[in-house]
């Protein structure tokens, strides 16, 4: 489950219907580890449908106030 609370977000983790887990993370942060997954994911294909998702995805962020995780 994610529950943003300001610049964070409150992750926890259930199994079998159990609490396990909690971190909070700053969003910032998830933005980024997101985006180096998707492009970690993706290398090396041509699907033309993956690739103008990512596209999509590095505008929304170029749009939000996370702009500057593209940059690194």
């Amino acid at each position: 489950m994610f529950r943003k609370e300001g610049d964070y977000l409150l992750i926890e983790a259930f199994e079998d219907g159990r609490f396990i887990g909690r971190e909070r993370v700053e969003v910032r942060e998830y933005v980024k580890a997101a985006l180096e997954f998707l492009k970690e994911y993706l290398k090396g294909t041509r699907d033309e449908a993956y690739l103008t998702g990512l596209e999509r995805v590095k505008e929304l962020v170029r749009k939000s106030k996370y702009k500057d995780v593209l940059r690194d």
